[in-house]
């Protein structure tokens, strides 16, 4: 009955697409997608293509002519038991996106409306593979790395600008502390403890140097 629900309805509530990468001893995730409604133009039951039989293949048609696999969703409904590791692995073979919706805990007696509302929008529903997932973790791990190296770069920065001798003041006292104070706050080091003058310079924080 499910599969007859998302054939005669013709559209589906996808779950977004999340990825995630450890940099520098933190876990990071990015959302490529959110969740949405998707409509499609075409709905096949129990299709049989190769060595795949799955549920459903939902299309959306005329977006992408020379790249169809980026048009098609298969969908795998559970009702006792998830899809096995050798079915996933031929549809990761082909990059085929599917998702799987999971009907395994819902009342038997549920009305057809409530079934329906289950089927096309409620019930849980999970990216078993998804053919821009590995791209999107790449790019997103990249991303990481470059910020990471951009921070460590900045910290280096302040570590050397910590340790350049400080010329005495040539000025008044104020004035050159004032234009000190300046300088260290336009590399964004915001905590130095100004307690005025000693031995020509004035106490850094140990954690910027």
């Amino acid at each position: 009955m499910a599969k007859e629900i998302i054939s005669e309805g013709g559209a589906l509530h996808i779950p977004p697409l999340q990825v995630s990468c450890n940099v520098s001893a933190r876990d990071w995730k990015k959302e490529v997608f959110p969740a949405r409604r998707v409509l499609f133009d075409r709905v096949d039951l129990q299709v049989r293509e190769g060595n795949i039989h799955p549920d459903l293949i939902c299309t959306k048609i005329g977006h992408s002519p020379t790249a169809p696999m980026e048009n098609r969703l298969l969908v795998e409904i559970r009702v006792t038991h998830a899809v096995g590791a050798e079915k996933l692995q031929r549809f990761v073979e082909r990059g085929e996106s599917a998702l799987e919706i999971d009907l395994s805990k819902i009342r038997r007696s549920l009305t057809l409306e409530e079934l329906t509302d289950h089927v096309l929008k409620s019930a849980p529903r999970a990216w078993l593979f998804h053919r821009k997932a590995a791209e999107a973790q790449a790019d997103f791990r990249e991303a990481k790395m470059n910020e990471a190296r951009r921070i460590a770069r900045t910290n280096a920065a302040w570590r050397q600008a910590a340790y350049e001798p400080v010329e005495p003041p040539s000025q008044n006292a104020e004035v050159w502390l004032e234009e000190e104070r300046r300088r260290w706050r336009s590399i964004y080091v915001p905590h130095i403890h100004w307690g005025g003058l000693h031995q020509g310079g004035f106490n850094v924080p140990v954690s910027y140097v």
